[in-house]
């Protein structure tokens, strides 16, 4: 095994998952885990011998892809699948292609991998955003709404909505408008560009709206690198 100040490598932290799912599992109630893992983030947490044969990120991203697939299958042949939903997201793209190379929406997508007992496999194309994952449980559930807010990643939507997100490291904001487009700016709107159409100042005021309400225009001021 292998630690940092982020944690254990991945391989050990998805056993200690394994662990810790099995104690839940014995005590005969509804359980609910979350887990966030390190080993992809930098400096890339491998085991010595690993990092000796390619020390990249792309090694540590086939590391924890090997172990998660085994505790993925280990939870398959225990039943607890049958049972049990598993979302496995990323909180951040830094390490998909090129995602800090492009200042646009679409190259800070994240991932979501949902495994759902009883449903069918399909693809969603509908752009969802991590404001949307505790609603999502709720609605699998069948519980009430209560204050979660956005989507549910197990229905469909006639329309697109808006969507904002962010980048830290560059200073852009985005937005996602119900059209479709990708309205990008910097933190301090001195330089904003809507990817194609027209509507540009609308969408402008609008993300000016939301960065008002939501008190992120520091985050320049504020973000450690």
């Amino acid at each position: 095994y292998a630690s940092s100040p982020w944690g254990v490598d991945d391989r050990r932290f998805y056993e200690e998952i394994q662990t810790k799912v099995k104690r839940l599992e014995s005590e005969g109630q509804p359980w609910m885990l979350t887990a966030l893992t390190s080993g992809t983030h930098h400096p890339y947490i491998v085991p010595d011998d690993v990092a000796a044969q390619d020390p990249s990120l792309e090694t540590a991203f086939r590391y924890s892809d090997q172990y998660l697939v085994r505790l993925i299958k280990q939870l398959k042949t225990s039943g607890i699948l049958d049972t049990t939903v598993v979302i496995i997201t990323s909180d951040e793209a830094a390490g998909l292609p090129d995602s800090m190379a492009d200042t646009s929406m679409e190259d800070n997508r994240l991932f979501t991998l949902v495994l759902t007992p009883g449903r069918d496999q399909h693809r969603v194309s509908e752009v969802f955003g991590q404001v949307d994952v505790r609603l999502s449980i709720h609605d699998f559930l069948g519980l009430t709404q209560g204050d979660a807010i956005g989507r549910s990643l197990f229905r469909s939507y006639p329309s697109q909505r808006e969507l904002v997100a962010g980048n830290v490291y560059l200073d852009r904001i985005y937005m996602k408008t119900s059209k479709g487009q990708d309205l990008t700016c910097d933190t301090s709107f001195s330089d904003c560009l809507l990817s194609s159409g027209n509507n540009a100042e609308q969408s402008e005021q609008k993300l000016r709206a939301f960065v008002r309400l939501s008190d992120v225009s520091s985050l320049s001021d504020t973000r450690t690198r």
